[in-house]
């Protein structure tokens, strides 16, 4: 039988499906989670964010990004790499982006701390986004 009446057959080919099915479960996505929401920090005049695709702006990776705005006026003051991303082309892309988990302003008000979903922490200066690892 064939058509859709043939998916209402309760016969053996049913049977044998519906064994299928059990014994191979559907494949899970490798799909990495949503990033975390990093909420932008302001120091004085400037507003600092993660950027979530640099790809979109010019640059070789999508993730590890951090800009500057002036929070008055929104303008773009500086985009900086905080970290590389190494991607293994043999694998899936979104799962070896690493966004930002964390961002606050550092204690000497002239600097922010990142840390990302690897748990490497760096200390960014405000002025000018050069990024230094911070050891454990």
């Amino acid at each position: 039988m064939t058509g859709p009446a043939a998916l209402e057959d309760d016969g053996p080919l049913a049977e044998e499906t519906n064994d299928m099915t059990e014994e191979f479960p559907p494949p899970r996505s490798s799909k990495r989670p949503a990033p975390p929401e990093i909420e932008p920090v302001v120091i004085g005049d400037v507003r600092y964010e993660q950027v979530r695709n640099a790809l979109d702006l010019g640059f070789d990776q999508l993730t590890g990004y951090l800009r500057a705005r002036d929070a008055g006026t929104g303008e773009d003051l500086w985009v900086r790499q905080v970290y590389a991303v190494v991607i293994d082309e043999s694998k899936e892309r979104d799962v070896q982006e690493v966004y930002f988990a964390s961002m606050t302003a550092g204690g000497d008000g002239a600097s922010l701390i990142i840390e990302n979903e690897r748990g490497e922490r760096f200390s960014v200066d405000a002025g000018t986004g050069e990024s230094t690892p911070l050891s454990e």
